[in-house]
């Protein structure tokens, strides 16, 4: 498994307000709502940027830069940027969410935090899905013989240096025998501080250098203890994807509640449908990822679905924001419609 697109939010948070500053007591709860939601998906947007950059320095599944894979470089570092981008986005919704006076500056400032996020995860789902939604044909008869022939051949050139080494060994023990018997003692304390120590004595030169068996099983070790870190962060991941899929879906329900009461307004109508719909679609992704963060060996096909359910989540939600955006930012904002476009926004 080498990618997993984590996903966005879909446009400004919802918030219930008054022109005049006043909160209508009919929707304080599910202002109360927006505000824990915004609250709980800045800090999982945190621990996702911190999994993407641990991905980007130190993973062992192609997204290291710029040792690995051009392409999981490139998810690791865009993942990085646009989860960023969601926490401040997230953090200025809840400036508004979570206190009682509409902030047009907040709004303006979540908008356009959305706006460079929602191209971020286009960068981001983009670059994944060349290689998520790439499922090659399966090899034909002759190709597995083949494959196999090549197979049997590496590992008889690996038994024959493993003999060769073993050779080598010998000698090596042979000579240091010698050595040991004729009382060259000066030479030995030499070797006995550059030779690395194991279990007690030091190694010989020809078991430390590189293709020695001892070498390859450190690697082997190491290895190991990558994967097991490795997994750690697809479990963290995993519990991210968890929380804002359940997110999305409180948001999706107070949108659904809420958009008749805009929809008179064509454009606050447009901004609410919009986002509800990036809404719909972050919960698929988040439920695909998860399938692919939480289960051990992955699955290619969840990826890919995640990967274009963030591409059509981003788009609708660019239609959003978009609208948001000549309201909320303007130099004279009229709080009337201001109103309208926070309570259609996600």
């Amino acid at each position: 498994k080498l990618y997993g697109v984590p996903g966005p939010h879909g446009g400004p948070g919802q918030r219930f307000r008054q022109p005049d500053g006043l909160v209508n007591s009919t929707l304080k709860p599910y202002q109360t709502a927006q505000c824990v939601v915004d609250i709980t998906q800045a800090t999982a947007y945190l621990g996702q940027a911190i999994v993407f950059l641990y991905k980007a320095i130190d993973s062992g599944q192609g997204g290291q830069c710029p040792d690995e894979t051009p392409v999981g470089c490139a998810v690791s570092v865009a993942g990085y940027i646009t989860s960023l981008a969601w926490v401040a986005s997230y953090l200025s919704l809840a400036s508004n969410s979570c206190t009682e006076t509409l902030n047009t500056r907040a709004s303006c400032a979540a908008d356009w935090a959305t706006l460079v996020a929602d191209f971020g995860e286009l960068a981001t789902c983009g670059a994944a899905a060349a290689t998520d939604c790439d499922f090659s044909p399966e090899q034909t008869p002759r190709e597995r013989l083949q494959s196999l022939r090549e197979k049997l051949a590496e590992l008889k050139s690996i038994l024959d240096d493993a003999e060769e080494q073993a050779e080598a060994h010998a000698e090596a023990h042979a000579e240091a025998d010698d050595e040991k018997h004729a009382g060259k003692h000066v030479g030995g304390r030499r070797g006995s501080k550059e030779n690395p120590k194991l279990f007690g004595r030091h190694l010989a030169e020809s078991e430390w250098q590189p293709g020695s068996v001892l070498v390859d099983w450190k690697q082997a070790m190491d290895e190991r203890e990558q994967a097991r870190l490795d997994r750690g962060f697809d479990i963290a991941q995993c519990n991210f994807d968890v929380v804002n899929a359940a997110s999305y879906i409180v948001r999706a329900v107070v949108q659904i509640k809420d958009a008749s009461s805009v929809c008179p307004d064509p454009k606050a109508c447009m901004v609410s449908v919009a986002n509800l719909i990036s809404s719909f679609a972050w919960v698929s992704q988040f439920t695909a990822m998860s399938v692919a963060d939480c289960a051990v060996d992955g699955s290619q096909h969840a990826l890919c679905a995640g990967d274009i359910s963030d591409l059509v989540a981003a788009v609708a939600s660019l239609v959003g924001v978009g609208g948001a955006i000549s309201t909320d930012c303007v130099d004279d904002p009229d709080e009337t419609q201001a109103a309208k476009i926070e309570i259609g926004l996600q």
